[in-house]
């Protein structure tokens, strides 16, 4: 059905002209009605001009014989089908009122699919504006930002940079998500085009990337002071240097006290960061005077905040001429408390402002450098605060003074809103804004209170209080008015968004409240992580009743409708409302309302109509996936060809990441399901593009082989193009260019690159992909900073192998050719600490060896500034390098650094307990108690992990103390895998007879019974790490349930299992007889481990089966390459102890002990020799290796390990006349062992002649 009418839509495209004709003919005569006639002709002239100053349509226009660029005006006027019909269009078509009605305004925000050039894009982006400037009903928001959404940026010819400046006002005017395809598309061709823009357009356009957070603004401002030099900052305009100044403080980087010491100038060390800084302080001097004062309040806002954040972050320590940066916060904040400012000042805006002043450390806590200049600043935030605080209550005061009514029951003696408009100053985003703070708030209050663990009382602060009082009247009025309007679209989509934060705010309660019981058996035994049971409590147990009412009754009124008349967003809400409460009959209206929106779809989609992401989202319920398989499969395979790629990009990030809307396993059939479709975008998708993809399936780890293959290719072409381009730089480009290449490496990360995989619809005028033509103006274009760019950045590919690992792939193609690049791009000193540590992680996930790429990442991780590595990071980097058996003692340093500021025992004295989190700034939430707990589980077991070495001074111990104190104190919370990496970790800390191993002794029991076979295993490993053979009952009752579970359980398992029992001394017969059975297995999939833990095990209970040791002794000659120097000693010393002699398993292994001779240690040594010797197993290749190796060593020796040495070399009458003579040397009691040297010298060639034959064989 979904493909059916994807094909037709070609046939329907003869409708879509008549509804070009129509709209661009109703659109001239409305907007000839409300001006004076005529205009500017130029697009720069129409943007700049008033919304409804559009010049007049003619008649007749020239059209190329090749290329349409617009209807014909021959078609008659039609409407389209959708929010405005025939006769509302027709009556507003003919009318002539200069100030339209509100319905009127309504009727015309439908957005038509049949734009597609630049002059109808203006003209109705005008009319959007006009109608969002004349109303302030939510329901016009609403729409108006459900249909921007409906804009195919792509398909739009002609478009310049005052349209795309255009289109960004009326996003923001809308309050359109910055998430959105559409915002998307707008910033990723100023990624493109931006660069050549004027120093004003430049700034202008910088101020709306600004508002929606774009990463291009980082980038950009990079780029401003090669384009404003230091001696024209002053000719900006207070405005322009307000703007430029917002985006350049969260970029500012300043040296630290170890960089100055170190003899470097500040230029020297980052020469654009030097550059920034000093445009930064020309600016700060440019906002002064009348000028400043009369920018608007917003403006000055957005700088205040920006100064708070920049306050509070890492680089303030370090930054010059504090006392000016803080008169400039003081002024932001004494103009702002003005009445001229703070009336006018949005309530969105005032309540950002007040929650970022709340953030503020209490005064007395600020610099002791800063003087009498931080006093001033923190009276000026006191009275500010005050102000705002006097605003927002007036403001909801305004809202408490109105009793919103039905229309049919309002009367002229009750003034009260008949319609669903706000009262002012409120509008919908506000109410957006300052719910979502009221949510935030009470969310940080629970938790705090939840983290105290009754050390003190948590009383709320009075900014908490406020907006405690906030969140009540806003719930009052919404349920108010959505109860009298329920059928207003947009007073639905606002009560439903309030009550989806309330169920969602009850969920994350509930959550804790789970995490933080009391783990017990039968608990541990039903956890799952991944748990799809409803642990949200009823809907009217945390919704008022009135709008719980309301909200079923209006979800009914929808089902029992022609149509779904709500905007995609209230479906969504309204779906995962009802879909996640303990009430069957909440999840059955879910159900319902999906499917009843999906039947909506399929009906519009075989009228042809083009469906967004988010509408096809708004369904995506487990049940509804189930039951329509085949259908969601085909209306994703047939959205996807009519999609732009912003728009693919979103709806896989949404179906992917773990807060989208994916319903589990079914989601994920849907995503693996897609990917195949998804191998023709990614054969020509850019770098940026296809790193974005990658990480959607990486994030929801799903795999799809043929879109991973596609991928690795596409990857393999940019790496060759990078690696040729990287060369290139480093040996022709010369050092002045420094900093340009800094702005192009920059440029080239732009998240999303602009349609290089556009869909088959998009094409130019002859026909030719858009991409093509996008990406060939990106390589030629002339005057671009990102021109010469390489095609892969670093941080693309982290991204991309990241997404691999958690992927799994299966070619370990991508990471071998990216081996070079990243190599290349360390040593160059380019990517974050995440970045360095998420590749480390990703080669390690994969084991893939590459010593040149885990010596470039580790030394460029050791040059990046310590207060810009966190501890997570640290953590991620030192699991990597454990993973691969690699130590760097400078990363190594720093990590027990970080640890040692986390748990000092002086910390917690000033304060700042093991309770609380290592925040990263002061944007970061704090984290749970169950997260806490598991990171702190993590720190003891890489801690205790770590080998030290003479070049790393160990932590102080109180660490470990603190670390181990904390885990006890909270052990009712671990889980059971939890505990037994804790147990792991104690026996590695020879802490296995300490009080704490004791106290979880008593937990690990009680857990014990439900145990998985794995986690059972590493119980066993710990306790006889901790040579805990006195522990009785676990032993049997880990003996029991391994017989038990014998068919169940993998033979590696069992391996780990017996090793552990052999290790500490515990004979259990019939564990070791019952499973002989099972761990035959181990000869066919086991590892070298898995071999040595199994013939190791039955050696040391001297329990011997012939064809299990022979089994597992072929396995070890196929894997001997594998073999470790411990492995192989075991190994070995398992078959002489039980004096199996198999010639071959002895024979194979000699090459190898002749590979890793250099590695032997003393014990190493004597137990190979004497392995061979028991055996009478002549080998003179083996004792000439590990003879000479035994003199290198010799001053490691013990006595008894000489003794051993000698005494094997003596009983097969070889003799090593050095070996002889520095070992006796040493221990002279040696000397009396009895060397046969004739008959020694008489063997020695016959031994040797076998050993020559068999390496020949």
């Amino acid at each position: 059905m979904w493909v059916n009418a994807a094909l037709r839509y070609t046939s329907c495209r003869s409708r879509h002209t008549a509804v070009a004709a129509a709209l661009t003919s109703v659109a001239a005569r409305r907007c000839l009605s409300t001006s004076d006639g005529g205009g500017p002709s130029s697009t720069a002239a129409r943007v700049t001009a008033s919304p409804v100053s559009v010049p007049p349509v003619q008649n007749t226009q020239k059209e190329s014989r090749f290329t349409r660029t617009s209807a014909p005006s021959s078609t008659p006027m039609r409407m389209t089908a959708g929010l405005g019909d025939a006769s509302t269009g027709t009556a507003h078509a003919v009318g002539t009122a200069a100030f339209p009605s509100v319905e009127d305004n309504t009727a015309h925000i439908p957005y038509s699919p049949n734009i597609r050039s630049n002059r109808m894009l203006v003209m109705y982006l005008q009319r959007v504006q006009t109608v969002l400037r004349r109303n302030r009903r939510p329901s016009v928001e609403a729409l108006s930002r459900c249909e921007l959404n409906k804009i195919l940026f792509p398909a739009i010819k002609g478009v310049d940079v005052p349209t795309v400046t255009l289109l960004l006002q009326t996003l923001q005017m809308a309050d359109v998500s910055e998430t959105a395809p559409i915002v998307q598309d707008a910033v990723a061709w100023f990624s493109l085009y931006g660069y050549n823009l004027s120093l004003p357009k430049f700034i202008k356009v910088m101020a709306l990337l600004h508002h929606f957070n774009a990463p291009l603004v980082k980038d950009w401002i990079q780029s401003v002071p090669q384009r404003l030099p230091s001696r024209d900052a002053t000719s900006l305009t207070a405005t322009q240097a307000v703007t430029v100044l917002t985006a350049a403080l969260p970029c500012l980087r300043f040296p630290t006290v170890e960089e100055t010491e170190g003899g470097l100038k500040e230029a020297e060390v980052a020469p654009a960061a030097a550059a920034l800084v000093e445009l930064a302080e020309l600016l700060r001097e440019q906002c002064k005077g009348a000028e400043f004062v009369a920018c608007g309040a917003s403006l000055i806002a957005d700088l205040l905040r920006a100064l708070l954040t920049f306050k509070a972050s890492r680089e303030w320590p370090w930054a010059r001429n504090k006392n000016a940066w803080l008169a400039l916060e003081e002024a932001t904040c004494l103009i702002l408390a003005t009445p001229s400012q703070a009336d006018t000042m949005e309530v969105a805006t005032a309540v950002r402002l007040l929650t970022a002043l709340s953030d503020v450390a209490p005064r007395g806590q600020h610099d002791a450098d800063s003087g009498g200049a931080a006093d001033a600043t923190a009276e000026a935030e006191e009275r500010l605060a005050t102000v705002l605080t006097q605003r927002l209550t007036t403001a909801v005061e305004a809202l408490q003074s109105v009793a919103p009514v039905a229309a049919a029951t309002a009367t002229d003696e009750a003034p009260q809103y008949a319609v669903s408009e706000l009262p002012s100053p409120w509008r919908a985003r506000d109410v957006r804004e300052v719910w979502n703070t009221c949510l935030r708030s009470s969310a940080a209050s629970a938790m705090a209170k939840e983290l105290a663990d009754g050390e003190r009382p948590v009383v709320d602060s009075a900014y908490q209080k406020l907006l405690a009082g906030f969140q009540a009247s806003l719930s009052t009025f919404i349920t108010q008015l959505f109860v009298a309007h329920r059928g207003d679209v947009g007073v639905a989509e606002m009560a439903f968004a309030m009550a989806l934060g309330i169920a969602q705010a009850d969920r994350a309660a509930a959550q804790r409240a789970r995490d933080t019981r009391p783990v017990t058996s039968e608990s541990s035994s039903t956890f799952s992580l991944n748990t799809a049971t409803p642990v949200g409590s009823h809907v009217a147990d945390v919704i008022p009743p009135a709008l719980v009412e309301a909200l079923l009754q209006s979800s009914s009124d929808q089902l029992h409708a022609r149509s779904v008349t709500w905007t995609p967003a209230t479906v969504r809400s309204a779906v995962s409302l009802f879909e996640h409460r303990s009430d069957g009959a909440h999840r059955t209206r879910a159900f319902e309302l999906a499917q009843a929106w999906y039947k909506q779809l399929q009906k519009r989609a075989r009228d042809g109509e083009r469906m967004v992401p988010d509408e096809l989202l708004a369904f995506f319920t487990a049940e509804v996936l189930r039951q329509e398989r085949l259908g969601v499969d085909a209306a994703v395979d047939a959205s996807l060809r009519r999609w732009s790629v912003s728009e693919v990009l979103y709806f896989f990030s949404r179906l992917g990441t773990a807060e989208g809307f994916a319903g589990g396993v079914e989601g994920a059939a849907v995503l693996r399901q897609a990917g195949s479709a998804l191998c023709s975008y990614a054969a020509k998708a850019s770098a940026a593009q296809l790193a974005s993809l990658v990480e959607c399936y990486g994030a929801a780890q799903v795999r799809n082989d043929e879109f991973c293959d596609a991928a690795v290719r596409r990857l393999s072409e940019l790496l060759d193009v990078s690696l040729i381009t990287a060369t290139r730089n480093i040996n022709f480009a010369s050092s002045g260019s420094a900093v340009a290449r800094q702005t192009e490496a920059a440029a080239a990360t732009t998240s999303i690159t602009a349609f290089a995989a556009a869909p088959s619809y998009a094409l130019d005028a002859n026909g030719r992909d858009q991409g093509n033509v996008s990406a060939s103006t990106t390589t030629t274009g002339s005057g671009d900073p990102a021109a010469g760019a390489s095609p892969v950045t670093l941080s693309q590919l982290t991204q991309l192998l990241r997404s691999f690992a958690l992927m799994e792939v299966r070619q370990t193609k991508p990471f071998v050719d990216a081996a070079p690049h990243v190599t290349l791009a360390a040593n160059a000193d380019q990517g974050s600490a995440e970045e360095v540590s998420q590749l480390l992680a990703a080669y390690a996930k994969m084991l893939i060896w590459n010593y040149p790429v885990f010596r470039a990442l580790a030394e460029r991780f050791c040059r990046i500034r310590k207060e810009d590595v966190h501890l997570d990071q640290l953590l991620t980097t030192q699991l990597a390098m454990l993973r691969m058996d690699v130590t760097l003692p400078p990363v190594t340093t720093r990590f027990f650094e970080a640890l040692t500021e986390q748990y000092s025992p002086e910390r917690s004295g000033k304060g700042s307990s093991l309770s609380t989190t290592l925040r990263r700034g002061a944007s970061e939430p704090a984290k749970s108690r169950r997260d806490e707990l598991k990171s702190v589980v993590m720190h003891l077991s890489v801690l205790s992990r770590v080998r030290t070495s003479s070049h790393v001074i160990p932590p102080n111990p109180s660490v470990s103390t603190g670390i181990i104190e904390f885990i006890v104190k909270h052990a009712k919370l671990l889980r059971i895998e939890e505990l037994a990496e804790v147990l792991l970790s104690l026996a590695r800390l020879e802490e296995g007879r300490s009080a704490a191993f004791e106290e979880l002794t008593v937990r690990t029991l009680g857990l014990l019974p439900t145990a998985p076979p794995r986690v059972m295993a590493h119980i066993a490993e710990a306790y006889a790490l901790a040579r805990r053979s006195d522990d009785a009952e676990l032993f049997t009752l880990i003996a029991e349930r391994t017989v038990a579970m014998r068919h169940d359980m993998a033979a590696v398992t069992i391996a780990s299992i017996l090793a552990s029992f052999a290790k500490v001394g515990v004979r259990n017969d019939r564990l070791f007889i019952e499973v002989i059975p099972r761990v035959r297995h181990v000869s066919t999939y086991g590892t070298p481990r898995d071999v040595v833990n199994v013939v190791s095990a039955y050696a040391a209970v001297n329990l011997w089966h012939y064809k299990l040791f022979a089994r597992l002794a072929d396995r070890a000659i196929q894997l001997r390459a594998d073999f470790r120097v411990t492995e192989l000693v075991r190994l070995l010393n398992a078959y002489a102890t039980v004096q199996m002699r198999y010639d071959v398993l002895f024979t194979e292994f000699a090459p190898r002990i002749q590979t890793l001779a250099h590695l032997l240690v003393p014990s190493d040594l004597a137990g190979i020799v004497s392995s061979y010797s028991q055996l009478n197993i002549p080998c003179v290749p083996v004792w000439k290796a590990t003879a000479s190796r035994a003199v290198d060593v010799a001053d490691a020796f013990t006595e008894e390990e000489a003794e051993q040495l000698l005494d094997a070399y003596s009983t097969q009458d070889f003799y090593h006349e050095e070996c002889v003579r520095v070992l006796t040397a040493r221990f002279p009691a040696l000397s009396k062992i009895p060397f046969n040297i004739k008959e020694a010298e008489n063997t020695g060639p016959k031994a040797e002649e076998v050993a020559d034959d068999d390496e020949r064989r």
